[in-house]
């Protein structure tokens, strides 16, 4: 697969790079290692790993702005 920089054709990700990888309904699991192989811009290849570190099952629910007053240092409840 080819993955390009997200600031090409008006992507708006905020990141370096962005990809999607289906995993069909088998969530990974922490200590899972998955291998990436590689081509570089001049030719040579090579191979990184990653480790799951973690694995969040739900979004994160219930944040909202709490307080009186005008602050810079935002209050969550």
């Amino acid at each position: 697969m080819d993955i390009a920089s997200c600031d090409v054709n008006g992507s708006s990700c905020g990141q370096g790079f962005q990809i999607y990888v289906n995993l069909d309904s088998v969530a990974p699991k922490a200590g899972d290692t998955y291998s990436f192989a590689i081509t570089y811009s001049d030719g040579t290849t090579g191979t990184v790993s990653a480790t799951v570190s973690s694995v969040l099952s739900a979004f994160a629910t219930g944040l909202s702005p709490s307080g009186t007053g005008v602050s810079v240092t935002p209050n969550f409840s």
